[in-house]
């Protein structure tokens, strides 16, 4: 199978936890198995609880068969690459007290398809629900739902990244994340419709990787992929316009300027010219 970037990323760091050689087949060999149990109900360790980083190599080793072939029924679209989500501290340490709160039963895999500028906004505040602030970041912005909300107020989420891709606009890029439904006391998660899982909370959902993916017939039309610098050059650029402001200095100058009699009659001159019969 092909080897994407998360797979050199947790390659890399295995080489250095146990000195092992590098070679490509030792590389497809950490790729293609993995030495922690299978079952979610049992898989998460207490290793995988001690920091954000542990946990999403945990989570990769657990899921990476099922994201590399989550588009294989989807005819025309080739996956191109996995790469970790940059996504910002705050929302990892909130992800990870809920995960210590809820060891019971391992992360869910789902997706999210959303367009490009959003997904700039999900890695620094973590998802959002419409109408409501953030509970514990007064920066993040209050959005509004776009697609409507037929099972209620949350964060919208699918086990099907197939399903995901109908909501994906202007990038090519789908996240990869890890959820924490609610539960009954018997242990069956809520908010479960069919492929659509609805999280109820800030706290229950984070974005672990881009899945980036390219359609190889001309009957869809590709987009960027989601590019972290490019956005982040697009967003300082932005905010440096929103910060200019003209002082009263440059303004007096400017008017002074327009009100100068003498600079308005040297530049529109009446010439009187005598005639000769």
């Amino acid at each position: 199978s092909k080897i994407f970037e998360c797979d050199e990323k947790f390659y890399e760091e295995s080489t250095c936890l146990s000195n092992s050689i590098s070679t490509d087949s030792s590389k497809q060999s950490i790729c293609n198995q993995s030495n922690v149990s299978s079952n979610p109900s049992k898989a998460l360790e207490a290793e995988a609880l001690k920091s954000f980083s542990n946990f999403r190599r945990h989570f990769y080793h657990i899921n990476h068969q099922k994201i590399k072939s989550s588009l294989q029924d989807q005819s025309g679209i080739d996956i191109i690459n996995i790469r970790l989500a940059p996504v910002n501290e705050s929302v990892q340490n909130d992800f990870m007290k809920r995960l210590n709160e809820n060891t019971s039963y391992f992360p869910n895999l789902v997706y999210h398809g959303t367009k490009l500028n959003n997904i700039e906004s999900i890695l620094r505040y973590g998802f959002l629900i419409p109408n409501q602030a953030h509970p514990s970041n007064s920066e993040a912005p209050i959005i509004i739902s776009v697609n409507g909300r037929s099972f209620g107020n949350g964060i919208y989420s699918s086990h099907s990244a197939v399903y995901s891709l109908s909501y994906i606009n202007t990038t090519n890029t789908l996240l990869v994340c890890a959820a924490i439904p609610k539960r009954n006391g018997n242990g069956k998660i809520e908010r479960s419709h069919g492929n659509i899982l609805v999280l109820s909370h800030v706290s229950q959902i984070i974005p672990l990787f881009l899945l980036d993916f390219k359609y190889l017939y001309s009957s869809h039309m590709n987009y960027p992929c989601f590019n972290e610098e490019k956005q982040l050059k697009i967003h300082k650029k932005n905010e440096i316009k929103k910060s200019v402001i003209i002082s009263r200095k440059y303004l007096r100058k400017v008017l002074n300027y327009m009100n100068d009699e003498v600079r308005q009659n040297n530049r529109y001159q009446v010439r009187s010219y005598e005639f000769c019969n």
